[in-house]
């Protein structure tokens, strides 16, 4: 069979999404980091080596089981490596190297996790089932808020109302509920059935309701820019297409802004946005000039250490505020130096590129669904990082894992699908996979 045209001059049609063969493993897996927040409330003498002795456990038994179709690192995943090894070099640095060696524990988890879940990812080509098993993680956090009757004391005053569940912070809690709204906006696209939607519509003005309550400023703006880039990257381009439908949610969503800002005018959230410009008893980590306080501070460890930082968990030490330094960036190169901000910025800047290269082929869907939420998760994450340190973040690697292992598979897939005759100078064979 010959083909004349490109790549992206191709209009056939592509099989939608393959179910996986073991989703129940690897959702039981997916359910642990939000299992450990539960368990760690009662303080287990040796949790952590626990934590790496099982993820080596299970890493072994599935790479074993799944060699015959040969493992896969991932480029994002070597230059997170090259971070962790970089890291440790912070020993010589730091003024506690006991932090230093609880940092490098905590990476070692998610290294060994980050190459299950993307293997996983690249090899069953299902995202439906990953986001699913992560989606019950976010509601068995969002229903232990419930339980422990933080949500009804959501209308009261003062820090003590703010949700946190056993997510134990309020920040973790919002965060985790955010990243399950973009889930459900992965499958609001993706089902077809108008009662779905409008459950999955509830849901999502639930899990607001929610971040809401935890008083959460991260987790409410970041609403804001999920929302936003969700709504370009997929509605945007059909404005020429239905009109009609296109004004409608953007005037429905508009609509729904201002109702939430006059919700919100006496709400525990409305009195942290005043704290953050110091007003009514801010802190020094509370408040804008705390926060810019931390990041002049970064700036001078990191031009003082600029080969090896300060160590990694080693910013709170150095801080006049004794709290790190609820910046990502800042955090990172402070604590790994220059080297070790660029080697871990590299793996977003892989992610985008390969999601930028992989968007430009002829997907199916379920397919360009996906990889719009993955557009959305990465950038929500550069906006997050902004006020978090999300590098050692189970949850934050389950999703960037995720993303790498199926944007991967997508760019496997799609450059064995086309091979070129250059002889000929013209598309003259298409080797599909096995599944096509």
């Amino acid at each position: 069979m010959e083909y004349q045209a490109s790549l992206n001059d191709y209009s056939g049609s592509w099989p939608d999404e393959p179910q996986p063969k073991e989703p129940l493993p690897l959702s039981i897996f997916l359910l642990m980091p939000f299992l450990i927040a539960a368990v760690a409330v009662a303080a287990l003498p040796g949790f952590n080596y626990l934590v790496i002795g099982l993820g080596a456990v299970c890493a072994v038994v599935f790479l074993m089981a799944s060699v015959r179709q040969g493992f896969f690192v991932p480029a994002e995943l070597k230059f997170f490596i090259a971070f962790g090894c970089w890291g440790i070099l912070g020993l010589f640095s730091a003024k506690s190297p006991e932090l230093v060696f609880t940092g490098i524990r905590t990476l070692t988890q998610l290294v060994i996790m980050a190459l299950i879940v993307s293997y996983y990812s690249r090899n069953t080509r299902c995202v439906s089932w990953l986001f699913f098993a992560v989606l019950i993680g976010v509601l068995v956090i969002s229903v232990s808020a419930v339980i422990t009757g933080e949500f009804q004391m959501a209308e009261m005053e003062g820090e003590k109302a703010r949700l946190a569940g056993i997510a134990l912070n309020a920040n973790s809690f919002a965060i985790a509920v955010l990243e399950g709204v973009a889930i459900l906006l992965y499958y609001l696209r993706r089902v077809w059935s108008k009662t779905l939607k409008l459950l999955i519509i509830g849901g999502i003005l639930i899990a607001v309701r929610f971040i809401v309550a935890s008083g959460s400023r991260k987790g409410f703006l970041g609403l804001a820019v999920l929302v936003f880039f969700w709504f370009l990257f997929s509605y945007v381009k059909e404005f020429g297409k239905r009109p009609i439908l296109v004004i409608v949610m953007l005037l429905g969503m508009v609509g729904f802004g201002f109702f939430m800002a006059y919700q919100l005018r006496d709400s525990v959230l409305m009195q942290r946005f005043l704290r953050l410009e110091g007003k009514k008893g801010a802190t020094a980590e509370g408040s804008a000039t705390g926060r810019m306080l931390m990041i002049r501070e970064g700036v001078h460890m990191t031009i003082s250490n600029p080969v090896l930082g300060v160590g990694i968990n080693n910013f709170r030490l150095h801080s006049v505020t004794e709290r790190y330094a609820h910046n990502n960036y800042v955090e990172i190169f402070a604590d790994t130096g220059i080297p070790g901000g660029i080697l871990y910025h590299m793996i977003y800047v892989l992610i985008l590129y390969r999601l930028y290269k992989v968007s430009k082929f002829p997907l199916t869907p379920s397919q360009r669904n996906a990889v719009t939420i993955f557009k959305c998760l990465i950038l929500l994450r550069g906006f997050l990082d902004l006020g978090v340190v999300s590098y050692y973040s189970k949850a934050n690697w389950i999703f960037l894992a995720i993303i790498i292992g199926y944007s991967s598979y997508l760019m496997r897939d799609f450059k064995t699908a086309y091979s070129q005759d250059y002889s000929a100078g013209e598309y003259d064979q298409i080797a599909l996979s096995p599944e096509y």
